[in-house]
């Protein structure tokens, strides 16, 4: 199969062959363009998605990985923290950053406003009730670097106010269980889902919707990408590469391969859905 040379204007040529296809996942309000903007970001600066557009199944993770970031409508510049694609071993993740889960809150309506930190060895971090609900008091200490918990508030728009703190254990047993897989750093995932708990706690249809649709989008599997069905990204690849080639980019071809044995299908079985907390 072809493997394209990876450069600025390959990138470009890449994003452009899907965007079309792309664009029909958005949700309403979310323009194409920026989604685009931040996918040509996020490739350029990390050389594990670079790696995977040399080969035809990191392109496909990649094109998958996209449509479900296309179909959330986060913004995908690093520099926002609200999503993010990871690269990893050939193959893409779509991962909700704190900043997006921080946006999806706000989206409701209900949210005033949201924090999430870490606290570090050394610090005093104190959970008070008051008449509006939970407040915190967070003392740093004199220059912790070691983690020892991660916290998050939010304050609903009718004054409501809400604290959540786990320590690190906590937050590595969950990661343990729950999602193994992730490729996000300590630090951005701990703050993620104890805010996620936290807005989990509060039980307000409106924000249990959002968060059951975040939780679908980031559950769709990305690395067991079909690549040989009608109408998925293996029709967006083949048109992708045309229009490299027509637009004068670089394709490299492999060796030809030997046709490999062709082995019985076998029944796929959807994973169980579980809550994650």
């Amino acid at each position: 199969m072809p493997e394209i040379a990876v450069t600025e204007k390959s990138v470009s040529a890449f994003i452009a062959g899907n965007e079309k296809s792309l664009a029909a996942f958005l949700p309403a309000g979310a323009r194409s363009s920026d989604m685009s903007a931040g996918v040509m970001l996020a490739i350029l600066q990390s050389d594990d998605l670079k790696a995977c557009l040399t080969t035809e199944p990191g392109r496909l993770s990649l094109i998958q990985a996209m449509r479900v970031a296309y179909s959330r409508g986060l913004s995908l510049n690093p520099a926002e923290g609200k999503a993010a694609l990871i690269g990893y071993s050939g193959k893409v993740q779509y991962q909700i950053m704190v900043g997006g889960m921080k946006d999806i809150a706000m989206k409701t309506g209900l949210v005033k406003n949201t924090r999430t930190g870490v606290n570090y060895q050394g610090d005093v971090f104190t959970i008070r009730e008051t008449s509006a609900g939970d407040s915190y008091e967070r003392v740093p200490g004199p220059g912790g670097t070691v983690v020892e918990s991660f916290y998050a508030s939010l304050t609903l728009k009718d004054g409501t106010s809400y604290v959540l703190m786990w320590p690190l254990d906590r937050v590595k047993a969950h990661k343990e269980k729950y999602s193994s897989r992730t490729k996000m750093d300590l630090p951005g995932y701990g703050q993620k889902t104890v805010l996620k708990a936290l807005l989990k706690s509060i039980g307000l249809p409106e924000i249990d919707e959002a968060l059951e649709a975040a939780e679908i989008s980031e559950t769709f599997d990305v690395d067991d990408t079909v690549t040989h069905q009608h109408g998925t990204s293996a029709d967006d690849l083949t048109q992708t590469l045309t229009v490299m080639e027509n637009a004068g980019f670089e394709v490299i071809s492999d060796e030809p391969a030997k046709p490999a044995p062709v082995a019985p299908a076998k029944p796929v079985t959807a994973p169980q859905r579980q809550d994650l907390f």
